[in-house]
């Protein structure tokens, strides 16, 4: 409550929030409190979430007055007061319980950036880490026509430390992990979107490609 309740100041840069967990029904009355202190010291706040659907309807209700343009200047990108990005690293159910569990499904996530994007927000996806890279051009397809901004590729990392004491099934996931971003993979999804205004590349990718 201490970080809930001091105060915010306008800072340099964009402000990513939350940083160190996400926002949940549990925690949603903190996090619209710091939120909207953020918000009303001018900061241009990106919020990142793994969406949960009533909580992404309540923040758009409540700071629809920070959806717009707040400086327009020919020689300076354009920047917004608040810009969403969804973490939807694949269109898998079964994939996604599994290395995040407890977290939303897609089709709540997908409806969340939906939603978002209706109410004319700034909407972004990362897809970092990929969890399913064998169907990551459905993804692309199904979630572009709802994302404003960027949707943001990269690699599962620090894969090593998981295999250390690894159950079968686990071991079984992380195969699989593995065998969709091998270099040849990676390199293979960069030809197909290295002209796509729409997709960007982590750093994980960009090592990769050579970029």
């Amino acid at each position: 409550m201490h970080d809930v309740e001091k105060k915010r100041k306008k800072l340099s840069g964009r402000i990513m929030f939350p940083t160190t967990h996400d926002i949940t029904p549990n925690n949603l009355d903190a996090c619209m409190v710091v939120l909207g202190k953020l918000l009303e010291a001018g900061n241009e706040v990106l919020v990142v979430s793994k969406p949960h659907f009533d909580c992404v309807k309540r923040i758009c209700d409540d700071f629809e007055r920070y959806r717009d343009l707040y400086e327009i200047d020919v020689d300076v990108n354009r920047q917004y007061r608040i810009i969403f990005r969804f973490t939807i690293g694949a269109c898998d159910d079964q994939i996604l319980s599994f290395w995040e569990p407890g977290a939303p499904s897609y089709s709540e996530r997908k409806a969340s950036l939906k939603h978002v994007y209706q109410r004319g927000f700034q909407t972004s996806v990362s897809a970092e880490p990929m969890l399913d890279t064998a169907n990551i051009d459905a993804l692309i397809s199904d979630l572009s026509p709802f994302v404003t901004d960027k949707i943001w590729l990269g690699k599962l990392n620090h894969l090593g430390p998981l295999k250390k004491g690894a159950d079968p099934y686990l071991m079984q996931e992380i195969r699989r992990i593995e065998r969709g971003q091998t270099d040849a993979s990676i390199k293979a999804i960069y030809r197909r979107y290295s002209d796509n205004p729409i997709v960007e590349w982590k750093d994980s990718i960009q090592r990769v490609v050579g970029i």
